[in-house]
C-alpha cells in the first residue's frame, strides 16, 4: 500500500503542527512564574547598600519565631568572651559580612530582633544585659522617614519600611507581609463579644454596632520627641 504525495504532505503537516505546538506549550510550562517561597512572604529586613561595588551578606534577614530572639552583627561570636553570659551565648546569631569597606563600619554586635506571639517585629539596638552591656557604634541607627528614633534604651516596634542602618554603607529595610487571614474589624468584634456573652443581638443591633460613630474633636497636641536619638 503506497501513500499519494498530497495525503504524506499533510501529515507531515500535521506532525510539524504538533511538534511546534508541543514545544510552544513546554516553554511557557518553564518560564511560568513559580509561588513565593515561604521566606519571602514573612518579615523580614531586606539589604539596601549604597554604592554599586558594595557587597554585603545576607541580602535578607528573616524573622524568628515567636518569642525568640536573634542577634545580628559582625561576626557575633567574637562577642561572646565579652559578655561571658550563657543568656547572651545560646541566642541565634546572624552574620552579617561584607568587603573591607563595609565591613569596617560594622558592630560586632548591632541588636536583637524578634516577633512577639502577636506578630509584631522588634528591635534594640546593643545588649543592655544581663552582664556586661553592648553598645553598637554610634552610626548603627533605627530610622523611620529618615527620623532617628530611641532603639537602644528600650525595644522599638517596626513598621513596614523602617530603616535598620547599620553603618554609611549599609541599611537593611523592614519590609512586613501579612499573614493569609481575615482579621476581624472593630465591629465584628464588638458584634462577636454580644455573641460570645450569650444573647445574641438582633439584627438592629447589630446594624448599630456597624453604624460609623462620631468621634469627639481632638484637641491639638505637642508632637512627643522622647523617641528621638540626641
Amino acid at each position: 500500500m503506497t501513500i499519494s504525495t498530497p495525503v504524506l504532505a499533510a501529515l507531515l503537516v500535521v506532525a510539524g503542527l504538533l511538534i511546534t505546538g508541543w514545544l510552544v506549550w513546554r516553554r511557557r510550562h518553564r518560564s511560568r512564574p513559580r509561588a513565593p517561597a515561604q521566606a519571602e512572604t514573612l518579615p523580614a529586613l531586606h539589604l539596601r547598600t549604597h554604592g554599586d561595588d558594595v557587597h554585603v551578606l545576607p541580602e535578607v534577614i528573616q524573622f524568628p519565631a515567636a518569642a525568640t530572639q536573634l542577634r545580628i552583627g559582625y561576626h557575633p561570636p567574637l562577642m561572646n568572651r565579652h559578655v561571658g553570659r550563657p543568656e547572651f551565648e545560646r541566642l541565634p546569631h546572624i552574620d552579617i559580612r561584607g568587603d573591607s569597606t563595609a565591613a569596617r563600619e560594622l558592630s560586632r554586635h548591632a541588636a536583637c530582633i524578634w516577633r512577639d506571639p502577636s506578630g509584631d517585629c522588634y528591635v534594640q539596638l546593643g545588649w543592655p544585659g544581663p552582664g556586661e552591656p553592648i553598645r553598637p557604634r554610634n552610626q548603627t541607627r533605627v530610622l523611620r522617614f529618615g527620623r532617628p528614633h530611641d532603639a537602644a534604651s528600650q525595644p522599638f516596634r517596626l513598621a513596614h519600611r523602617d530603616v535598620l542602618r547599620l553603618s554609611s554603607q549599609v541599611e537593611y529595610v523592614f519590609l512586613e507581609v501579612e499573614a493569609v487571614r481575615d482579621r476581624a474589624t472593630p465591629e465584628q468584634k464588638k458584634i462577636e463579644a454580644f455573641e460570645s456573652s450569650g444573647a445574641a443581638p438582633s439584627s438592629s443591633a447589630k446594624l448599630s454596632l456597624l453604624r460609623p460613630q462620631r468621634r469627639p474633636a481632638l484637641t491639638p497636641t505637642e508632637p512627643d520627641d522622647d523617641d528621638d536619638l540626641a
